[in-house]
């Protein structure tokens, strides 16, 4: 395909030759031109049974969502696949492209073209559509099978969970640098590890880890005024692109890490293969986020889930993100309070509800911004998009901020093509503080740094995530800053890439403060040191207080922001050292904070809610004690009005959507077994041959005793922890003897918690789960809201899957 001749035809609106003559679609033939609402729809192309459709609208028609709907009906009857109806505005200078009845891509001229390149690339390779897909096949499984082929391979570290955690970081990395590298950013060689593999290999086995991969990683992490000169000439002219990069504790632990040549060389062919097909590059196709997805839930070897794929993703972004877009815009005013009204009375078990999560037509916010105008991209730029902030609590490897990440640069990117067609002073000075001077010389419409900004801004400010595992927060980094690197046109863009630590981190989301009650922490303080509160575990913080905690963060967070601009002011030192030396002293800070908090989290748990530890015992009842700050430690608990204190304080998130792993929270055999690798390795255990009953344990292994039962325990006391915290109040009990709550019960009522008042939540869930009784707890929870359930929308892709979808009042 001749992309720049693509461009320029999209950019006229000559659809006819864009699809013919440079997408290589087919002239339909026996397919009449039709006339439907006064509107003339004229088929210019087919391919595999798809019709694209043009509607040039005049100037005397007024766009609406029933238009678009009653125009697209009438097209797709008859027709045996769906087709792509495409609406162009009287003015020539937008168009709408519609490739069902819910899902459209707006082009505006003058916006950036890049996402668009990524949409003619899918349409000139067949019918893939405007948005990025997942592949059939077992992508998942040959993902998984490489791990543990790396897994074998590697030597020098002696731990095998450790191993596979070098693996997945070792897999993740020649992804990226496979995007890099076809770039041609690494030493001008679109072919670089493939050609440094054939070298090493002529010089001897198993050397290419040491001699290639290895120092071209601290090539990667280092800017190239710091790169030894030797180093340099070794590796050649490659990008510099910090944190992700930066040596690995793993690789501290252990100083002879090697990998075998087999398994490298295996990696490195399937990803020639996956180049090939675009399968790595985010905005083209979601398959390696999808993989990671698959690799992590399977690795956690607990409960049902739902991999949420692209589709299911832009979904939940429709349902939150564009009708919360639309509800501030005061458009869909009207509409959302008689919906509401309808729903007032409405169970949610109901069929009905299920299966009427919205209709195809209502207003999207895609056929607002259609017809948009200044007023409309005023208040969007200056009022509503700086200040919204999403969140992910059970983000994994990000997928869904992928999908917020992709449609916020879109929605953004379609507001600076308006700003290119309009006179509004104040826009045009917004915009132009994206775009260099370079760029605004070369072109408008292709300005490099303009989508390069775009996206960092909603990655600083609009997203946010949390994942279980420090592991599982590194993927997420990787998924998001790829699409940085996928739209850069040039080098430098990238150099370094944004830091994602203090957005995306680890922790437990469902353990940990949301809001500190001060006055009983002041009250709790008040005992003194000579009272004896379970060992005196809170003379610690006899004198501070939650805000004293916090402030310490917010004013060493001002302290070296203010030392780094002096710095900067200065020129003494670069922006890279300036940016690692705040990030050092913040994550000394966040350490100290985390354990006070911790300290007063053991409070809480202790004197409130009254939880003793259970341990148990091989003879005889299990013993109770006294919580020790070690055990709440080993929760992990992530405190929200700490890490996230801005977005806590104003009142919380505007979205909170997640998809959770589903299934009873109780410990399992298969969990038990991932978390202690080594000790299964070491034993010979697997999930057939260890047995968990007392009996069987006292005939066993003492460590495998010792190792289950403390793996069971902690499971016992967080379980204490949700049936008496006020936080989990709408629980549904399951299980015989000791209660047993599901995990995706819980992060609905996290989710709860952590929006906004007018805010949106979405959860996916399973579809079965609304035929228990969790349909009557989901009620109790979220119906006492006025309006508070908008829809309960089913997923046309995975009839297990259904998202439930709230506003709180």
């Amino acid at each position: 395909m001749d992309l720049g001749l693509a461009i320029e035809q999209l950019r006229s609106h000559n659809l006819s030759d864009l699809f013919t003559q440079t997408l290589g679609w087919n002239t339909p033939k026996d397919i009449a031109t039709a006339q439907h609402l006064n509107q003339q729809c004229v088929p210019i192309a087919v391919r595999e049974e798809v019709v694209v459709w043009q509607v040039s609208l005049t100037a005397k028609t007024r766009f609406a969502p029933a238009l678009r709907h009653q125009i697209y009906t009438a097209l797709q009857r008859g027709l045996p696949a769906s087709p792509l109806v495409i609406f162009i505005a009287a003015d020539g200078r937008r168009s709408l492209w519609c490739q069902s009845a819910y899902e459209s891509a707006l082009y505006v001229a003058g916006s950036p073209v890049t996402l668009w390149q990524y949409r003619l690339r899918r349409l000139a390779k067949g019918c893939q559509g405007l948005f990025p897909t997942i592949s059939e096949g077992a992508g998942g499984e040959t993902f998984a099978g490489l791990v543990e082929l790396l897994c074998k391979g590697t030597t020098g570290i002696d731990s095998v969970a450790q191993r596979r955690m070098h693996s997945v970081l070792t897999l993740q990395r020649l992804m990226f640098i496979q995007q890099i590298q076809q770039k041609g950013w690494l030493a001008g060689d679109t072919w670089y590890l493939q050609v440094r593999f054939g070298e090493a290999m002529q010089k001897g086995e198993n050397l290419f880890f040491a001699t290639c991969l290895q120092p071209l990683y601290r090539c990667l992490s280092l800017p190239a005024v710091e790169r030894p000169l030797a180093l340099q000439q070794s590796v050649g002219t490659v990008p510099f692109l910090g944190q992700l990069f930066h040596t690995h504790w793993l690789e501290e632990k252990y100083a002879s890490i090697a990998i075998e040549d087999s398994a490298i060389e295996a990696v490195l062919g399937w990803l020639s293969e996956q180049a090939s097909v675009d399968a790595l590059n985010p905005w083209m196709c979601g398959d390696s986020g999808y993989w990671l997805a698959q690799y992590w839930m399977n690795q956690r070897g607990v409960g049902d889930g739902v991999v949420c794929t692209p589709k299911v993703a832009r979904e939940m972004c429709d349902r939150t993100l564009d009708q919360l877009l639309l509800n501030r815009l005061d458009v869909f005013a009207s509409a959302g309070v008689r919906n509401k009204k309808q729903n007032k009375d409405t169970s949610v078990s109901d069929k009905a509800l299920l299966s009427s999560g919205r209709s195809a037509q209502d207003k999207t916010l895609n056929d607002l911004l259609f017809t948009a105008d200044s007023q409309v991209c005023r208040r969007l730029i200056q009022e509503i998009l700086p200040e919204l902030r999403i969140l992910d609590p059970h983000c994994g490897s990000g997928q869904l901020l992928v999908a917020f990440h992709q449609r916020l640069t879109d929605i953004f990117s379609i507001l600076t093509g308006y700003i290119q067609q309009t006179k509004d002073a104040q826009l045009k000075i917004w915009r132009s503080a994206l775009v260099t001077a370079n760029d605004a010389a070369r072109s408008d419409e292709g300005s490099s740094t303009l989508l390069k900004n775009l996206q960092e801004r909603v990655l600083k400010n609009n997203l946010y995530g949390v994942a279980a595992t420090p592991e599982v927060v590194v993927s997420a980094h990787f998924q998001l800053l790829l699409q940085l690197v996928a739209t850069a046109e040039r080098m430098e863009l990238i150099e370094p890439l944004m830091d994602l630590e203090f957005n995306v981190m680890p922790g437990n989301a469902l353990m940990g403060f949301i809001t500190v009650d001060e006055e009983r922490f002041d009250q709790v303080n008040k005992a003194g040191a000579d009272s004896v509160l379970q060992g005196n575990l809170l003379q610690p913080l006899a004198a501070d207080s939650y805000q004293t905690i916090l402030s310490e963060k917010n004013i060493a967070l001002e302290h070296y922001q203010s030392r780094s601009q002096l710095l900067a002011e200065t020129h003494s030192v670069p922006p890279y050292a300036r940016a690692a030396l705040l990030r050092e002293e913040i994550l000394t800070l966040d350490s100290r904070a985390q354990h006070k908090l911790d300290t007063l989290l053991l409070s809480h748990m202790s004197q409130q809610l009254g939880i003793r530890y259970r341990e148990s015992q091989l003879i005889g009842k299990p013993h109770r004690r006294p919580l020790v700050l070690s055990d709440v430690e080993q929760f992990s608990p992530f405190h929200w009005g700490y890490s996230f204190n801005a977005v806590i304080k104003r009142g919380g998130f505007d979205v909170v959507a997640c998809a959770p792993i589903w299934g009873a929270f109780k410990p399992t055999v298969a969990e038990f077994l991932q978390q202690s690798e080594d000790l299964a390795v070491q034993k010979g255990l697997s999930e057939k041959t260890l047995k968990t009953s007392k009996q069987a344990l006292a005939k066993g292994d003492a460590d495998v005793a010792e190792a289950w039962f403390g793996y069971q325990d902690r499971y016992v006391c967080m379980t204490d922890y949700f049936a008496r915290s006020e936080l989990y109040a709408h629980q549904v009990v399951t299980g015989r003897g000791r209660a047993q709550f599901v995990q995706g019960q819980l992060f609905v009522e996290r989710c709860f918690h952590l929006v906004a008042s007018r805010g949106t939540g979405a959860v996916l869930m399973l579809t079965d789960l609304l035929e228990s009784d969790f349909a009557l707890t989901l009620k109790g929870l979220l119906g006492h809201q006025e309006g508070a359930i908008e829809a309960i929308c089913s997923d046309a892709e995975d009839s297990e899957a259904v998202t439930v979808v709230w506003e709180k009042s």
